[in-house]
């Protein structure tokens, strides 16, 4: 049990500390601003969390700055940037040694101790920065809501982030400040040390060829007549390049936390793609992926709360079940009116948190988390569940081979693996097509697929 004390009990504060404490680190604790009660828990781990630090109180010591104590939002806030190194101790090295027993050739259990991580929020006490207030900095989007230059769609991106333009890599940096964090309170990692895999498919586009009117059809192939030989060989077997049993049933056949989004628009435009809603196959292949696997809503792009929601009641009335889950159609995600909307659906996660133009993480965690509603000043039972890096950013974004991409996720796999977080990354069935610009990428995606089943 720990009890903290504060100057002043928030929000915002109470926030951070049940994201670490008991959804990462499984402890109790006790918050308080009654010097009394701190003082009379003497069997409690104390943590004073105070701007000036009481010798007489004891315990652990984090200068807390006032951010957490705000109610607003400041469009123009930046904290500042801090680095710091792990020193070895008991603690640390057996712990590394833990993930070294698991996985021999990480690359980076060398470097836990020789690289400068990256914080925010520097600040004296027992470790140099305020992990509350950069947990909270993160997890909350506040730069989300803040003045930022989106991209064509709007999209909040890496390249506009405080982390690229203090040069930090959008590891999960939070995850190995909590780490360090933990073993400076001597807590045991290794008995909650937990990797998942969760691998997640988006269908916006059903088939290639199949599924479309006769008009959209002849637009299509006047449109594209490099395709015509397939289209026909398509036309006469029925058998579709991009269709579910030839893409992600093929490839997810042995993977049982797989979440499949599927898009459901009624509606054909520049954004929004997907083939007929009475196609039969569509129909049938919807209530397959129900039966072996997590189905969720891939709600329309650029349309808003009334189309998600036709939308949603249609996918719930194929699957004959309750939609709870959803990933935003090009990851066009604005806070906080997006993640209103889904609340007001009755949706309970989100899979969107991740960047368009980047590998890696957003809100550099690679666990999921509570959506914290910045504007209401409130935490909610929203989840989120961050990814890692998603196919088309590093083909069409960040124009990478396979090869070069192997490495990225490499590099990727082995953090995530440290901080035993959750390995989840974005896969389309067009892009598991070996009939396509993806050809040569089959191999890295099934190796990544079946590494997560190790």
């Amino acid at each position: 049990m720990f009890i903290i004390l504060t100057d002043k009990v928030s929000h915002r504060l109470k926030y951070a500390l049940e994201e670490i404490f008991v959804h990462r680190l499984k402890k109790t604790y006790i918050l308080t601003d009654d010097i009394s009660q701190f003082q009379d828990n003497s069997s409690n781990v104390k943590i004073q969390y105070t701007s000036i630090y009481q010798s007489d109180l004891g315990g652990y010591w984090i200068q807390n700055n006032g951010f957490l104590y705000e109610t607003e939002i400041r469009l123009e806030f930046k904290p500042a940037f801090v680095t710091y190194t792990i020193e070895k101790n008991d603690a640390f090295t057996d712990y590394i040694n833990f993930i070294l027993n698991k996985f021999p050739s990480n690359q980076f259990t060398d470097a836990f101790f020789t690289t400068k991580h990256s914080a925010y929020f520097p600040c004296n006490g027992f470790m140099p920065f305020d992990i509350f207030s950069l947990v909270f900095w993160k997890l909350s989007r506040y730069e989300e809501y803040q003045n930022y230059k989106g991209d064509k769609l709007g999209r909040f991106i890496y390249s506009q982030s405080l982390d690229a333009k203090n040069g930090i890599e959008p590891i999960p940096y939070i995850d190995i400040a909590i780490i360090y964090f933990a073993n400076l309170l001597n807590i045991d990692l290794r008995e909650i040390w937990r990797l998942k895999h969760s691998p997640t498919v988006d269908i916006d586009i059903a088939y290639k060829f199949l599924g479309r009117n006769i008009i959209r059809t002849i637009f299509s192939t006047l449109k594209y007549p490099k395709f015509l030989k397939s289209r026909i060989k398509t036309f006469f077997t029925r058998n579709d390049p991009y269709s579910w049993n030839n893409t992600v049933a093929q490839k997810f056949k042995f993977v049982e936390n797989l979440h499949v989004f599927w898009l459901c628009s009624e509606k054909t435009n520049t954004f929004n793609k997907q083939v007929k809603l009475d196609y039969k196959n569509l129909l049938k292949d919807i209530k397959t992926s129900n039966q072996n696997f997590s189905v969720g809503l891939h709600p329309s792009a650029n349309t808003g709360f009334t189309e998600w929601e036709k939308e949603k009641n249609w996918l719930e009335n194929i699957t004959g079940q309750k939609i709870y889950s959803s990933r935003q159609h090009f990851l066009i995600l604005n806070l906080p009116e997006t993640y209103q909307s889904l609340i007001s659906l009755e949706l309970r996660e989100d899979w969107s948190m991740g960047y368009s133009d980047n590998i890696g993480f957003r809100a550099a965690t690679s666990f999921s988390f509570r959506w914290f509603d910045l504007k209401k000043d409130i935490p909610t039972p929203f989840l989120i569940n961050p990814f890692c890096f998603m196919d088309v950013t590093l083909k069409n974004y960040l124009k990478f081979t396979s090869e070069q991409s192997l490495k990225s996720i490499n590099n990727l796999y082995d953090w995530i693996s440290i901080c035993g977080g959750v390995f989840c990354y974005i896969l389309h069935n067009e892009s598991l097509s070996s009939d396509s610009e993806w050809k040569d990428w089959q191999n890295l995606f099934e190796n990544t697929i079946n590494r997560g089943q190790n």
